[in-house]
């Protein structure tokens, strides 16, 4: 259920900054985490890049932070 649930925060995440900004609020970036699943899962780019474009938002707005167990899998694995 994570990327699913991964690809709705990051659409989710791109619709309130494009809220944000037709209101002229400047937040800076907005971080979302990633899972070791949702880096793993070859269709993370697109659901990125069509969250992005459907909401008309710069990618340098979003900012991906991966989780602790995320970065404990990747030195250990």
């Amino acid at each position: 259920m994570i990327v699913p649930i991964g690809e709705w925060v990051f659409d989710r995440a791109c619709q309130q900054l494009a809220d944000w900004r037709a209101r002229g609020i400047d937040v800076g970036r907005m971080a979302v985490n990633l899972s070791a699943v949702q880096l793993l899962e070859s269709g993370l780019r697109p659901a990125l890049r069509g969250s992005l474009a459907r909401h008309a938002i710069p990618g340098a707005l979003l900012e991906l932070e991966l989780t602790e167990t995320t970065s404990l899998r990747l030195r250990i694995g």
